[in-house]
């Protein structure tokens, strides 16, 4: 088999076996079902071995199968990686970089910040998911997330991105109204008492610190949610305290809708990394709005 037809036979097999089924992996390559079924049946005859169980339903991988997939991944990782470096190198990049991060900081944060991102590389395309679900880069196809802490994945690298602050806060309307407390906290055993809305994919723990000490305490309240936007709009209702970025905050701060609750006490921060799969490489358009980010981000923040 000649050097660059076995090249395109492994990547046609490379997506067969990434997208579980020859007709999905056909629709991604623009390619026929009958092409890619004779791409991969033409490298099992000329390696002489069988690399996919074939039924109605499903494929799955032979063991020697297995093996060929993580050499023909490797190739693919490698051709994606230096189309990209080569784009990047030009004065005016090209590509497409398909983002994730979650649904109110991305509003907040990312879109401003990619809109003027655009206006500064018009021929870069981006696809933006907005979820507060945690999303699989390989299998959804997505080169950068935007997450609240590094990964362990070896096939991913982190950047950190930016540091949120983050303070305690209630809306003055939950101390006006009867049947709900009448006077702020002055302690962290009163702060507990108060109700909390809940963000359900954090620990319903609070950490505070003072003079270097650390204390906790166990929170709750009787409304819960997944959402950092249904938080805030319920903290803003007086259905409980909250502990919020203040970036998200800080207008209702300044308008006197909400009040910071012990302010003598300091909470962590919440460290935003942007994650990216290794295969990259360190020029592309990914890391290129990674770098534009974290510019734009620290300048927002020194102002």
């Amino acid at each position: 088999m000649e050097t660059l037809d076995s090249i395109k036979a492994m990547l046609v097999f490379e997506k067969v076996v990434h997208y579980g089924s020859f007709a999905e992996a056909a629709r991604r390559m623009g390619l026929t079902r009958a092409v890619v079924s004779y791409h991969v049946k033409r490298l099992e005859t000329q390696l002489d071995v069988q690399l996919l169980h074939r039924n109605t339903r499903n494929i799955s991988l032979t063991p020697a199968g297995a093996l060929f997939y993580e050499r023909c991944r490797l190739i693919a990782s490698e051709a994606v990686a230096a189309k990209d470096e080569l784009l990047s190198l030009s004065s005016n990049p090209v590509g497409t970089i398909r983002l994730t991060c979650s649904v109110n900081w991305g509003l907040k944060r990312i879109v401003p910040a990619v809109i003027a991102f655009r206006k500064q590389y018009p021929k870069i395309e981006v696809n933006l998911m907005l979820t507060d679900e945690v999303v699989n880069l390989v299998e959804e196809g997505i080169d950068l997330a935007f997450r609240g802490a590094p990964l362990q994945d070896s096939n991913l690298i982190s950047r950190k991105i930016v540091s949120e602050p983050t303070v305690v806060v209630a809306a003055n309307s939950m101390f006006d109204q009867s049947g709900t407390a009448t006077t702020l906290p002055k302690t962290i055993e009163e702060l507990a008492q108060l109700d909390w809305v809940i963000y359900t994919p954090s620990a319903a723990t609070l950490v505070l610190e003072k003079d270097g000490l650390e204390q906790r305490i166990k929170i709750n309240g009787p409304v819960k949610t997944n959402n950092s936007a249904a938080r805030l709009a319920f903290t803003l209702a007086g259905q409980g305290v909250s502990k919020l970025p203040l970036w998200t905050v800080k207008s209702y701060l300044d308008n006197g809708e909400m009040i910071e609750l012990l302010p003598d006490y300091n909470t962590k921060d919440i460290d935003i990394y942007g994650v990216y799969p290794r295969r990259l490489g360190s020029a592309n358009p990914v890391t290129l709005l990674i770098d534009f980010i974290k510019d734009r981000l620290t300048s927002l923040d020194a102002e």
